[in-house]
């Protein structure tokens, strides 16, 4: 999902304005603490960099095809 579109798909589902820009920008900072550890592991010389890459790229294909389907009503 593009981060531009999701605060209006987060609002589609029924999550007020506010709750919905919280979860942006909660993805904004666990993408920035994603990305140094994952910089970090990735420097060590033991470590297939592109091998993490595409684990960490098949991990999110996944979970954004899983959470379309994915109906929670707790808000």
């Amino acid at each position: 999902m593009l981060f531009s579109f999701f605060q209006a798909q987060a609002e589609e589902r029924g999550i007020p304005t506010n709750k919905a820009s919280l979860l942006l920008a909660v993805i904004g900072i666990a993408n920035l603490v994603g990305r140094i550890i994952l910089g970090y592991i990735s420097d060590k010389p033991w470590i297939n960099r592109l091998l993490v890459y595409n684990v960490c790229l098949t991990i999110c294909g996944l979970g954004e095809c899983i959470i379309l389907f994915i109906e929670v009503k707790s808000y």
